[in-house]
């Protein structure tokens, strides 16, 4: 979905628009894999000041990989955020070149809202080797309770005589 330049240049009154973005695949990025579906609104209006803004209001779900298992898990995201838009190029606006491409911009809040960890809510089997496990936190605790001091566990094996 593109806005031209010109249409932006001359623009008297809010324009709003509606579209959806489906199945984006995101290579290059470790901590999501795709975007399943979004529904998304921006609305671009001068303000007081002159100054172009885009509002813009996403809805939709994410497939990111889990950190344990790679496997996919859907993560759902809400975006209601505003960004100033500029046809200089400026530090604090997005830069809009020549016409304005609302499914990158739609993109980069989505990828602020990228979680760094995922782990599936379903029970997982976690991976073990020859020698090695990895185990939840909770786990861990609980082993490191019932592991016995190695300078206590001799007496383990000491006999008391019973006299009677």
């Amino acid at each position: 979905m593109k806005v031209a330049k010109k249409e932006l240049l001359n623009l008297k009154k809010p324009l709003n628009i509606r579209f959806e973005m489906t199945d984006l695949p995101f290579d290059d990025n470790p901590y999501i894999k795709r975007l399943a579906y979004a529904q998304c609104e921006v609305e671009i209006a001068y303000d007081s000041l002159d100054e172009l803004k885009a509002e813009v209001k996403a809805e939709g779900v994410m497939i990111c990989p889990c950190a344990v298992t790679l496997a996919d898990v859907k993560v759902p995201f809400v975006i209601d955020d505003e960004i100033g838009l500029s046809f200089d190029d400026e530090d604090d606006c997005y830069f809009i070149e020549n016409d304005l491409d609302l499914s990158d911009l739609v993109t980069i809040f989505i990828l602020a809202e990228v979680p760094i960890k995922v782990v599936k809510n379903e029970k997982i089997e976690y991976p073990r080797g020859d020698g090695w496990r990895v185990m939840t936190e909770e786990a861990y605790e609980v082993s490191k309770r019932e592991e016995i001091d190695p300078r206590w566990a001799k007496l383990k094996e000491y006999k008391f005589d019973e006299e009677d």
